[in-house]
């Protein structure tokens, strides 16, 4: 498996682990297309630079993507004028 797979799965892992104020589930996607009706959170993998360390090791700098995505509510007090009402926050539980 290549390196940034592996780091992406892993930050999957991590994040689904993790308690936070709104619950959902991390996935591992490519090119993320979907209805946005529950919160998703998409993790992508980017891009990888691979630099040359020694003889023999290399440093990874792998780059990914997260998105934190849910469908804004028109009709809902407040919701038309966004610069106004509290942005939605994804907070670790202490």
């Amino acid at each position: 498996m290549s390196t940034i797979i592996e780091v992406t799965d892993a930050l999957v892992a991590r994040l689904n682990a993790g308690e936070f104020s709104q619950s959902f589930t991390a996935e591992r996607e490519y090119q993320p297309v979907f209805d946005l009706a529950e919160l998703r959170v998409s993790v992508v993998p980017k891009a990888v630079s691979i630099t040359t360390a020694s003889r023999h090791d290399s440093f990874y700098d792998c780059t990914v993507d997260v998105g934190i995505q849910k469908k804004v509510d028109w009709e809902a007090p407040g919701s038309r004028n966004l610069s106004r009402s509290p942005s939605p926050t994804l907070k670790p539980e202490a």
